[in-house]
């Protein structure tokens, strides 16, 4: 598996084609809006394999590795992947410098 620490921050290019990848993702997950918790348990094996495509494509994107890489990881590897793109790019502060950049003047 890669790294964790050879996981840089995307460029912008990258960055947009990682966002229309996480586009795709809420089809998959609305399928447990309002139901209970018994029938979400049971619907996320499915869930997670119609979803697969989707995620390994986010990996490949995020981590430069090929879907074939990300495709033998195991769950603690990818899990752990996820979590280092998710931190090389900062994502918590760039959602919340744009979250203040828009919000109303007396909340800034």
């Amino acid at each position: 598996m890669t790294d964790s620490k050879q996981i840089k921050p995307l460029p912008l290019g990258k960055y947009a084609e990682l966002m229309k990848a996480f586009d795709k993702l809420p089809e998959h997950f609305n399928s447990l809006a309002g139901v209970s918790n018994d029938e979400a348990i049971k619907k996320i094996p499915t869930m997670l394999a119609d979803s697969l495509p989707e995620a390994t494509k986010i990996l490949s994107i995020g981590s430069g590795m090929s879907e074939e890489e990300i495709n033998n990881l195991n769950l603690e590897e990818a899990t752990d992947l996820f979590l280092a793109i998710y931190k090389a790019n900062n994502y918590s502060a760039i959602f919340a410098k744009v979250k203040k950049a828009f919000a109303p003047p007396e909340q800034k």
